[in-house]
């Protein structure tokens, strides 16, 4: 019983300092939320681009979201404007003999994949189970 009281005295420690210190730092800040900070924040530059040589052996293509659930002319037009680049990566990935992955979002599976950038029988697609946070892999046939 002894055990259990300090137990739950050193939780209630630790949660009374956590919760201090967080108080501490919102005070300091001055914000009440991100929103508040918003116009302060100073992005990074952008990365210089340059041309690299990638190991097919320990390097593989992962096409994420490319469905019609989520790759669309009304919801996302900058994605469909990517879809004739992704084609160039995917067509020159699959020259190399680069292993490509499918990942599908939004409750599709792998024929909703774009038609452009249509999956081969080696391709490896995943779709994610909306009702748990485990994924189904499966190939393409």
């Amino acid at each position: 019983m002894i055990y259990a009281g300090r137990l739950l005295w050193a939780r209630t420690v630790v949660v009374a300092a956590a919760s201090v210190g967080c108080a501490v730092f919102a005070a300091s800040t001055g914000a009440q939320s991100i929103i508040d900070e918003w116009s302060t924040v100073k992005t990074p530059p952008a990365p210089s681009l340059a041309n690299v040589t990638l190991d097919r052996k320990t390097t593989a293509l992962l096409l994420l979201d490319l469905n019609e659930q989520t790759c669309n002319q009304e919801r996302r037009p900058r994605c469909i404007a990517s879809i004739p680049r992704v084609k160039k990566l995917l067509t020159n990935a699959r020259e190399a003999g680069v292993p490509v992955a499918f990942s599908v979002g939004g409750g599709g599976k792998a024929s909703d994949i774009n038609k452009e950038l249509t999956p081969t029988r080696t391709s490896r697609s995943c779709r994610r189970d909306s009702t748990s946070s485990s994924a189904r892999i499966s190939s393409r046939s």
